[in-house]
């Protein structure tokens, strides 16, 4: 299996947490823009019980994650929406203050990828994510021009029920973008 792209990143606020046979909710989501990219890291505890002098048991047990995404662009409603601030009354002004608290997001895009040399797309969803604030870097055109755009990274978390994420393979990109559309809670009509 080979990957080959990137696409169709969307987000929607997380408002309860899946217990027993219960699925999570969510509020309606939204694109957060045309994907570049999303770098997965996720980080694990690992412990050894050691017998006989070799190990005798071991368990690798899933901590935390991090996602750092990338898109051609963040627009202020989108920065609103995935860190918190809030936006003036005419709705040209972000304000961020110290007090502003990022809420919980699904997260999710999916890979187009290559198995055996058929093209399946493979959906991903990771159920509670809280991002942070991107840092930024800016320089003058040299001659030539150079691209800048937007990074960000969330936290990937455990659920209610101990669930991180969420995955499916299909055979069309169709069916790839309705299932993130259903974790997402957004209409057909709603995406863009």
């Amino acid at each position: 299996m080979a990957l080959v792209g990137l696409k169709y990143m969307v987000a929607a606020p997380l408002t309860e947490e899946g217990t027993d046979k219960k699925e999570n909710t969510y509020e309606q989501g939204f694109v957060v823009g045309k994907a570049i990219k999303a770098d997965i890291q996720i980080n694990s505890a690992n412990a050894y019980l050691y017998g006989d002098d070799a190990v005798a048991e071991s368990d690798t047990s899933f901590t935390d994650g991090t996602v750092s995404i990338g898109t051609t662009q963040m627009s202020e409603d989108i920065q609103t929406k995935v860190l918190g601030h809030k936006k003036n009354e005419e709705g040209n002004e972000i304000t961020a203050n110290a007090a502003d608290v990022a809420p919980y997001l699904g997260l999710g895009f999916y890979a187009p990828k290559m198995d055996n040399h058929v093209k399946k797309y493979r959906a991903i969803w990771f159920v509670k994510t809280i991002f942070a604030e991107a840092n930024e870097s800016m320089q003058t055109k040299q001659g030539a021009t150079n691209f800048v755009t937007p990074e960000m990274s969330a936290t990937i978390m455990t659920d209610a029920k101990g669930d991180w994420k969420k995955e499916e393979t299909f055979a069309t990109e169709a069916e790839a973008i309705a299932y993130l559309n259903k974790k997402a809670n957004i209409q057909a009509s709603e995406a863009v």
